[in-house]
């Protein structure tokens, strides 16, 4: 699969499931298409779906939109338009780059205004999917 700036079809037709703003907010943190050393133990792919991130408060999980920007087998990064609590327990639900839905429990590791009313952020699966895995990303 090739980056943003130069994207496959199956990207195009995933990023045609996001809204226009979502899909602005993106662009403007890509670095304007750049690549960039990526120092991360578990390198992210670009994989942009959107999402539901269920934020666990008592009993009852309270349910946001996101837009994902890359992922990888332990976590993923999204981009929102609601400060979602960084250090909670959180169920994300989202397709696999097979169509498959995944769920999964995860932890909120960081959330931050990046422009006026969209937050970026990311999270951190308690356990690994391997479907989000840079292999099999980039088999799409």
């Amino acid at each position: 699969m090739k980056m943003v700036g130069s994207i496959s079809a199956d990207q195009e037709k995933q990023q045609s499931q996001l809204p226009e703003d979502a899909l602005v907010v993106l662009l403007v943190m890509s670095d304007g298409n750049r690549r960039h050393d990526n120092r991360r133990k578990h390198p992210r792919s670009a994989y942009q779906v959107p999402a539901v991130l269920g934020v666990v408060h008592g009993a009852t999980p309270n349910e946001r939109k996101i837009y994902t920007r890359d992922a990888n087998q332990w976590g993923v990064g999204f981009v929102t338009q609601e400060h979602v609590p960084a250090g909670s327990d959180a169920f994300l639900l989202m397709s696999r780059p097979n169509g498959d839905v995944i769920h999964r429990r995860c932890t909120i590791v960081r959330c931050r205004e990046v422009m006026p009313g969209w937050y970026e952020g990311a999270v951190r699966f308690m356990n690994e999917e391997p479907g989000l895995a840079p292999e099999a990303i980039e088999e799409m």
